[in-house]
């Protein structure tokens, strides 16, 4: 999706953070079907967007409780989140029934409200109208920048196309039990019982290995 002409319309929100040597600009500015709907922020380092959505993490089941904030700083490397799932989190840790990790955590909500992705109204955050996405992407010590993005988009697809989750919910449903032990195992970091995440995050790298969207 090289040439923007194919989406005349598209709004590229979000941010680029840090000090980067060459700033990804190619890469946030790249029009795909979705970017308009996305709120994407890249970052240098896995370490600046593990700090900001650490608790976002532990919250929406993406990560296995038994994962510190050192280890997801050593592996964290992009993230995606539903605008619903967002605005669950944001009103549980505003109102003390579920805790706030880091002091960036805050700073991340504070951007959200400032791009108009979330709204707060008498101490309640609501969902904006700016994007229903919220992502982000930092490269790896063997995952480029560009890679880590792509998958990242991919779970914007995952929710946006049925036909996709149709067809990876029913290739693991024919897995064999010592197949998905496997998928188990290389997905340790998430929670387990979490399965509908776990089937998503094997359809996206799955997916991602393929040269076209």
């Amino acid at each position: 999706y090289e040439d923007k002409k194919e989406f005349p319309d598209i709004a590229y929100h979000g941010r680029i953070i840090g000090e980067w040597s060459v700033r990804p600009e190619k890469q946030f500015m790249e029009a795909w079907p979705y970017r308009g709907a996305s709120w994407e922020i890249l970052a240098p380092t896995g370490k600046d967007l593990a700090r900001l959505i650490y608790g976002l993490a532990l919250f929406t089941r993406d990560l296995d409780p038994s994962v510190d904030l050192a280890r997801f700083e050593r592996g964290a490397q992009g993230f995606h989140y539903s605008l619903d799932q967002v605005v669950d989190w944001a009103n549980q840790v505003l109102s003390g029934q579920f805790p706030m990790y880091t002091s960036e955590e805050l700073v991340f909500l504070g951007w959200l409200a400032e791009d108009g992705v979330i709204t707060l109204e008498d101490d309640t955050v609501g969902p904006g109208t700016v994007a229903s996405h919220v992502m982000g992407a930092a490269p790896g010590k063997s995952r480029s920048m560009e890679f880590n993005l792509r998958h990242e988009r991919l779970h914007v697809y995952w929710d946006e196309d049925p036909s996709f989750r149709e067809a990876f919910t029913l290739a693991w449903d024919q897995l064999d039990e010592e197949a998905k032990e496997a998928v188990f195992q290389e997905l340790k970091g998430y929670d387990r019982s979490n399965l509908s995440g776990i089937i998503e995050e094997w359809a996206v790298r799955t997916r991602e290995k393929e040269s076209d969207w």
